[in-house]
């Protein structure tokens, strides 16, 4: 049903354009300045290279709606399996068993394992470096040191240097 309150002629869409930051918004807003001036539905799917269909659907959330149906809405996906509570417990574990190994690292593997695990929840394993990218996790390091590595007899090894 059309809103009565919500007409072409009671906004300046070029300025409302020229201030968005959301390209998607912005040629909302270019699609009503275009039908603003008295241009048709077909021109200015022309003009602007885009399919009258999303013409009419921009002319139509606009009428419905007003300009707060023109931004982008927020698509949130599927809800997290862990809580955020759990989120603080997992990162507690892996910090805590990374402290415990004495060479190498956890891998994407070991962690996938931890949480099937621990909380029966399967998550794939780029999931799982997703999970710990929100965690603050990095998972680049260094290169792992052996246990039994010895700094000692490594300079015994080494030659030394002779200038020429």
């Amino acid at each position: 049903m059309k809103n009565p309150y919500y007409q072409l002629e009671d906004y300046d869409f070029v300025k409302l354009s020229r201030q968005s930051k959301d390209p998607k918004e912005k040629r909302r807003l270019l699609i009503l300045a275009h039908l603003q001036e008295g241009k048709t539905q077909s021109t200015v799917a022309d003009s602007l290279k885009i399919s009258v269909s999303t013409v009419k659907r921009t002319l139509r959330r606009f009428k419905d709606s007003g300009l707060s149906d023109l931004k982008n809405h927020a698509h949130p996906g599927a809800p997290a399996k862990l809580t955020e509570a759990e989120m603080s417990e997992l990162k507690e574990a892996i910090l805590e068993q990374q402290a415990l190994r004495a060479g190498g690292r956890m891998t994407g593997y070991d962690i996938q394992a931890y949480i099937e695990k621990r909380w029966a929840v399967s998550y794939g394993l780029s999931t799982v470096y997703t999970l710990l990218a929100k965690l603050n996790l990095s998972w680049i390091s260094s290169r792992s040191r052996h246990p039994k590595q010895s700094v000692e007899q490594q300079a015994g090894f080494k030659k030394p240097f002779v200038p020429r």
